[in-house]
């Protein structure tokens, strides 16, 4: 018995320092580098090799001379990318309240998955609308918050010890 919680929770520290220094790297992240992370993940292309320079050296200066896990990096700018996609969903009408307590509804295939088909995409339009999120702005904008979503997806499959990506 000894045996099994040891070797779980070895298991787990990974994930958690994962999201530990990720959310710490986050945090240090200046806003125009957060712009930057979002502005590109929006635009389907990877961000500038400055930007992931900088973020970088937030993880490592977060690691506090450890080795960082690979996915501190993933979580640091998904976390970036959701504080500044969150916020531009806040100035479109959507509550990202009402997003993040939808997610916390669902079940672990749709927590952990990021392949979402045309079909899963109108099922949950109609979950976050029948959960309060206005149809108007989410009608006007289904990407944007797709994309929220999706950050909420990467962190999540790290929290859960996943490789960040399918």
């Amino acid at each position: 018995m000894i045996a099994t919680l040891t070797a779980l929770l070895l298991a787990i520290q990974p994930a958690s320092n994962a999201i530990t220094i990720g959310e710490c790297a986050a945090g240090r992240t200046p806003a125009v580098d957060r712009q930057g992370v979002a502005g590109s993940l929006r635009e389907g292309r990877s961000p500038e090799q400055a930007l992931v320079g900088r973020m970088v050296q937030h993880v490592e200066s977060c690691a506090a001379g450890a080795q960082a896990p690979v996915d501190a990096l993933t979580v640091a700018m998904a976390r970036v990318a959701q504080i500044e996609m969150g916020a531009e969903l806040g100035r479109l009408g959507i509550d990202t309240r009402l997003v993040d307590r939808w997610f916390q509804r669902q079940g672990n295939a749709r927590r952990t998955s990021l392949r979402i088909t045309a079909q899963d995409g109108e099922a949950m339009g109609q979950e976050l609308i029948a959960g309060g999120v206005p149809a108007g702005p989410l009608n006007a904008h289904p990407a944007k918050v797709g994309n929220y979503v999706g950050t909420l997806i990467i962190i999540e499959r790290v929290r859960r010890g996943l490789p960040a990506t399918e």
